[in-house]
């Protein structure tokens, strides 16, 4: 089981994976294109909305009904559990910035040939992709950053039928 410390998760196999911020240019784009109102996988020093959770205050523990959510999880194995609050929650939009994993689970139930979503595949640069540090310091553009390709899924649930 991973233990929750922070800003960081541990796992069993002695593997860590700190957040990391949103790439400038994707998140650029995307807000100019959204109105957002809580970013809910966000961390103390990486926030990109005055609103936000962390991890100690789990947004998958909120509702997140009314808000337009900016989900950017930890690529890990709880990508599904975001995935699927979304999906349950109506009346909210959640765009989601996520590795383009097409064979997982909560892509085909939630995402594929679904109504209310969009898909967009992100183009890769020369170089990866890079995100910054969680303390807010840029990536250093000489290195390699992330290679695997990655998506930004939008899902616009409508209000509940009472």
């Amino acid at each position: 089981m991973s233990n929750i410390k922070k800003n960081t998760l541990s796992f069993s196999c002695s593997k860590k994976m700190t957040y990391l911020r949103t790439p400038p240019d994707i998140w650029a784009n995307l807000s100019k294109e959204f109105a957002f109102t809580i970013d809910v996988c966000a961390s103390d020093a990486n926030h990109l909305l005055p609103r936000y959770y962390t991890a100690e205050d789990s947004a998958l523990n909120h509702s997140w009904e009314g808000e337009t959510a900016y989900i950017h999880p930890l690529f890990d194995g709880k990508i599904g559990k975001f995935v699927e609050k979304a999906s349950a929650t109506p009346n909210m939009t959640g765009v989601f910035l996520l590795p383009a994993s097409t064979h997982t689970k909560y892509f085909h139930d939630h995402f594929y040939k679904k109504p209310n979503v969009e898909i967009r595949f992100l183009k890769k640069g020369l170089k990866g992709f890079h995100f910054g540090n969680d303390d807010g310091t840029a990536d250093d553009p000489n290195k390699i950053g992330y290679i695997k390709p990655l998506m930004v899924v939008i899902m616009k649930n409508p209000p509940e039928n009472k």
